[in-house]
């Protein structure tokens, strides 16, 4: 009995270290994220203007009005990789959209460089900045604090995709409606992550897209020119859960 003794206290020594590193990260990761939740708010409340809530003498929106307004100027001053501002209401997506030299740039990083497990939003870097090509595709984490492109997951309840059918891309020189068509589960090395070359293939893109939808699909008597896929990843699958809109300019 005394001699496992030592061996006990050791292993209950080693379980409490254990326990204690394992609380920490979790510790250091929640500051983490609280740290990003404030810089991208401070973002938002330096750049972005959104109409009064209890402005009555304002007339009610169009279809076609800009919810918000961004200063992209200050904005590009601090941070020359930022190509786009990308907004839904009621959730939490309204956010800077980034383009790095790869894919990996602001995969852990802030707009600022600074590193966060949330990372950025972040245009593919093969893509026009512009969101021009056929086919753009804007990358952001499915993060647990709700933050980020963590709304994405909520599209699969037809209630909420339907309230939620139109985001606002808006970009230095334009604002554009990005109107949800569908949503799919896809591997990550599926090929709606390659560039479309033809507008045949987007048109065969956005029919299977509609016919695989994991919601009932939107829009779907209205024909597109571009559309932007906003991917995000499924938790414990190398899955991608990606929601297919149609781009249309507003105004």
């Amino acid at each position: 009995m005394n001699q496992k003794s030592p061996l006990r206290r050791l292993g209950i020594a080693l379980s409490a270290a254990v326990l204690i590193f394992s609380l920490c990260r979790i510790v250091t990761e929640l500051n983490n994220y609280r740290d990003a939740r404030n810089v991208y708010s401070q973002l938002a409340r330096d750049s972005v203007t959104e109409p009064p809530a209890d402005d009555t003498d304002a007339e009610a929106p169009t279809a076609e009005a800009v919810p918000i307004s961004v200063d992209f100027d200050a904005l590009r001053e601090q941070y020359p990789d930022l190509c786009g501002w990308l907004y839904c209401e009621n959730t939490a997506i309204n956010y800077p959209i980034m383009q790095g030299d790869d894919n990996d740039e602001y995969l852990r990083a802030l707009p600022d460089g600074t590193y966060s497990a949330g990372g950025s939003l972040f245009v593919d870097y093969r893509a026009n900045a512009d969101f021009t090509d056929l086919r753009t595709v804007i990358y952001g984490h499915n993060m647990y604090d709700g933050s980020m492109f963590s709304a994405l997951s909520d599209y699969a309840d037809d209630a909420y995709a339907a309230a939620h059918d139109t985001l606002f891309l808006l970009t230095p020189s334009d604002s554009l409606r990005l109107e949800v068509i569908a949503g799919l589960r896809v591997s990550y090395t599926c090929d709606l992550y390659s560039p479309l070359q033809t507008p045949e293939q987007l048109a065969e893109f956005i029919a299977s897209a509609r016919n695989d939808s994991f919601f009932t699909p939107m829009h779907i008597n209205t024909e597109y020119s571009a559309v932007c896929c906003l991917s995000t990843c499924v938790h414990n699958s190398t899955a991608r859960t990606v929601i297919i809109c149609g781009i249309t300019p507003c105004g």
